[in-house]
């Protein structure tokens, strides 16, 4: 009879197979505290606008004057398309629309440098702690 040989696992290959799983396992882990990582930081930096919603409002008022203003010194067609110096040089196009508009100037760089009453994270976090 013939013995039959049976073929003994090879160590080398159960070893690297265990090294495969260990190394994946050390990739997953490193996978996930990098995923963790990342969204600790992208959680804390929030942008904040620079200007608040008053701010915004007041500008919009600014702009529809300066729109008001620009509209009032062109004025309209004249009529016969005759030169008509009462029309052209009337108080509308000569005096109240060039108001108008530096008061929508103005306001608009009221607007910008206006600091309005703007809540933040760590002041409600301070008045909580505060109660």
């Amino acid at each position: 009879m013939s013995k039959k040989k049976f073929n003994k696992p090879d160590n080398k290959a159960i070893k690297g197979a265990e090294k495969k799983e260990t190394v994946n396992s050390k990739n997953e882990e490193v996978a996930k505290s990098a995923t963790k990582y990342w969204e600790k930081k992208y959680e804390k930096e929030k942008p904040e606008l620079i200007f608040g919603k008053s701010q915004f409002m007041v500008m919009i008022v600014g702009i529809a004057l300066l729109l008001i203003g620009f509209f009032l010194m062109s004025g309209g067609a004249l009529p016969d398309d005759k030169w008509d110096t009462e029309v052209i040089y009337s108080f509308t196009r000569i005096t109240l629309a060039p108001f108008i508009v530096l008061v929508g100037l103005a306001t608009i760089g009221f607007a910008i440098f206006f600091k309005g009453n703007t809540v933040t994270e760590s002041k409600i976090e301070v008045e909580v702690e505060k109660q």
